[in-house]
């Protein structure tokens, strides 16, 4: 060290102005790189922090994504066990003749929309830090539309759609050999009280798959029923669905239709009986009935007859009597309400026909008068949707519902997941 300040005093000054400089630059050099080595170290561990927050971050909303995926299946699940859908039975204007492709059904449904499931939002209900990815999945908590199972069909009468329903049972009036092939074969047949039915040959379907059914002997075979005529006399065929052993029915074994084994759970609504097929009001009333009595939901006190358009006092008196809060008189609303409920001003014929207790021409088919003089439009169909709608609240039939989708928000809300 001594010699270091022996050279240094030999040195100029200017000498030792320079190696001062290298020596403060040599230092300056070192201490940039200890900094910048700590503060690369400090980016990095940042950087590491920040990567943890997130996947942290990403594990809670994943986590509360699984949650709320376990509480929305339960919820959906409990719903369609408390609202399985509507089953819609009828003839004209269960099927919408005159609407142009609306039925009342689909009235109801929107209704079912707007009032239950669209207000279903987990998003209102979730903690605040999770609203953002709820409602990135918006679609992924949201509720089907509620089903609506149409058996609506132009045409036929009252005894044809019991039939079909199974609440009448259908037998073969001849005896009918079933060949091995897959091959069409005639048969014939009425209800089990002799009435005559034509099942299929009004509104677009055109098949109904059907079991053939020997209760003596146990033989089966499943096949499809379809006309071949669709004029009186009107001839069906039968053809088997797979290739079996030839197998003869005689007459008076039964026809079942899939149509009498489906949506038996359902909330059941009838209209029925612009066709004809009774003799009386009391039998119209029997065969509703009789219609009513295999539906689970009936036994609990859950479903609605909604009376035909052209009905007599007398008619809608017995059926008050027979059904009371779950009978909507169809001509007394929408002679009273319907115009008000389809936001329609009445015009100089509906003034005319409202006194006589007729349903305003405004909400009725003008296209077929002649043919279909009681069918509704577009707008009366609609009105008799949203009424059945209120009529089924009324009943308490939607509360079993919202019970459930209460419940659920409850658990969103008040439920927790671990850091």
């Amino acid at each position: 060290m001594d010699r270091w300040f022996i050279k240094l005093r030999d040195m100029g000054p200017k000498a030792i102005l320079v190696v001062l400089a290298a020596v403060l630059v040599v230092a300056s050099i070192v201490a940039g790189v200890v900094i910048g080595s700590v503060e690369a170290k400090q980016a990095i561990a940042s950087r590491e922090n920040t990567e943890r927050y997130r996947m942290n971050e990403a594990k809670r909303e994943q986590a509360e994504l699984a949650r709320l995926d376990e509480i929305y299946l339960k919820a959906k699940e409990l719903a369609h066990q408390a609202m399985p859908g509507f089953l819609l039975l009828g003839d004209n204007l269960t099927a919408g003749l005159g609407g142009n492709k609306t039925d009342y059904g689909l009235a109801l449904q929107q209704m079912v929309s707007d009032e239950i499931t669209n207000p279903f939002r987990f998003e209102d209900a979730v903690d605040s830090e999770f609203k953002r990815i709820v409602h990135t999945n918006e679609k992924r908590f949201a509720l089907p539309s509620v089903t609506i199972a149409r058996y609506g069909v132009s045409g036929e009468s009252t005894p044809t759609t019991l039939a079909m329903d199974g609440a009448y049972e259908i037998i073969l009036t001849d005896p009918v050999t079933v060949p091995k092939e897959c091959e069409n074969v005639r048969v014939s047949f009425r209800t089990e009280r002799g009435d005559y039915i034509y099942p299929l040959i009004g509104g677009s379907k055109r098949f109904e798959n059907v079991l053939l059914y020997d209760e003596a002997t146990g033989n089966r075979v499943s096949g499809i029923l379809q006309p071949q005529t669709s004029s009186d006399p009107v001839e069906y065929l039968f053809v088997r669905l797979e290739e079996g052993e030839e197998t003869t029915f005689p007459a008076g074994a039964r026809l079942i239709t899939r149509q009498s084994q489906e949506n038996r759970e359902m909330f059941p609504i009838i209209w029925m009986g612009m066709n004809g097929g009774f003799d009386s009001v009391e039998e119209l009333i029997e065969q509703h009935i009789a219609l009513l009595s295999d539906k689970d939901l009936y036994t609990e006190g859950f479903y609605l007859v909604i009376g035909r358009i052209d009905s007599t006092a007398a008619e809608e008196a017995a059926f008050e009597a027979a059904f009371g809060d779950h009978y909507l008189n169809a001509r007394e609303y929408l002679n009273e309400h319907g115009l008000e409920a389809a936001n329609l001003e009445p015009t100089e014929t509906d003034l005319a026909v409202i006194p006589t207790g007729q349903i305003p021409v405004s909400l009725r088919d003008v296209n077929n008068p002649t043919r279909y003089p009681f069918n509704l439009n577009r707008l009366g169909y609609i009105a008799i949707g949203r009424e059945a709608y209120r009529r089924i609240e009324a009943l308490g039939f939607f509360d079993r519902v919202q019970t459930v989708l209460n419940d659920a928000l409850y658990e969103v809300e008040h439920g927790s997941i671990d850091d």
